[in-house]
């Protein structure tokens, strides 16, 4: 449930890459880790210059507030960051994201996140 991810300290509220631990979710996921650091993968459907919306596994949109400067160039990512809540609801605040390919297995890896998230959630 909870991994590590090798990530630049750049700018980030973190002392080493270790200290960077998240959990793998989905959009059903959202709500239950509200403040949390998350690692996301889905499918770029809307590639803004400030908030992005990416299609989870599960296949719901989740909005992405963008790294500065950051642009995706893969129509699928993996986004890490820390889901926050403002008046338009609740969004992942991106510390990283790296390019996942033109090609992923959403199926399987949802399948990955729900046992991640419950019934092996204490191997992870």
């Amino acid at each position: 449930e909870i991994q590590s991810i090798n990530i630049t300290m750049n700018n980030l509220p973190y002392k080493s890459q270790n200290d960077f631990r998240a959990r793998r979710i989905n959009g059903h996921l959202m709500n239950q880790n509200l403040n949390k650091e998350v690692l996301l993968v889905g499918r770029v459907v809307e590639n803004g210059p400030e908030y992005s919306i990416v299609e989870a596994s599960d296949g719901q949109n989740v909005r992405v507030k963008m790294s500065s400067g950051n642009t995706y160039t893969s129509s699928h990512v993996e986004v890490a960051g820390k889901i926050q809540k403002d008046e338009r609801g609740l969004f992942i605040y991106e510390h990283l994201s790296r390019d996942f390919g033109d090609s992923f297995d959403f199926e399987s890896y949802d399948q990955l996140v729900g046992l991640m998230n419950g019934k092996f959630n204490h191997l992870f």
